[in-house]
């Protein structure tokens, strides 16, 4: 089950007897959609949520935090058009799958209005595209040189003179390999 731009749709009973019916269903959501929002009160969503932005970041399962900063978002009914969910899953494309020769198959209707385009405008900044690079390329050396890191640290942590215990080692090891 796959929804896009949903409202809250039951209360707690409900959700708990849908999730139990329907236990794989991602809500996907444009941030800044007005209408995910309502109605309040004892209202709640089903499913997992994916918050798509319209600079191409996605969210998954939002932490409380996350959820925060989503909130200050501006929020607008162009936000929940369709187009708006096309132009944010397509700038997520171009940014982390282009490379995979895949095509998303998108909604096709028609021109996007022009007041959606200038709201979302080229979102995606030179800066952001350069960052994915260099994040795609980074993850490409550290896969192919996964054996020589670890060997560098090795002769590294051999060359101390230090007396450190395989446990306290490992931890380093981890740390380290996480940080590069």
């Amino acid at each position: 089950c796959i929804t896009c731009g949903s409202p809250r749709v039951g209360d707690r009973f409900f959700q708990r007897a849908f999730e139990h019916a329907v236990p794989n269903c991602w809500r996907m959501v444009v941030s800044g959609d007005v209408i995910t929002g309502i109605p309040g009160g004892r209202f709640t969503h089903v499913g997992t949520q994916v918050v798509w932005t319209v600079d191409g970041e996605l969210v998954l399962d939002p932490s409380f935090i996350e959820q925060l900063n989503e909130r200050r978002q501006t929020q607008s009914l162009n936000h929940h058009r369709m187009w708006s969910y096309r132009l944010a899953v397509q700038a997520w494309h171009e940014l982390y799958d282009a490379d995979s020769g895949y095509v998303p198959f998108m909604w096709d209707f028609g021109a996007v209005p022009d007041e959606v385009v200038q709201e979302f405008g080229s979102s995606k900044s030179a800066d952001k595209r350069r960052h994915v690079k260099l994040l795609h390329f980074r993850q490409r050396y550290l896969d192919d040189n996964a054996h020589e890191l670890e060997q560098s640290m090795r002769l590294w942590l051999d060359s101390q003179a230090l007396q450190i215990s395989p446990h306290v080692a490992q931890r380093w090891k981890k740390l380290i390999l996480d940080v590069s």
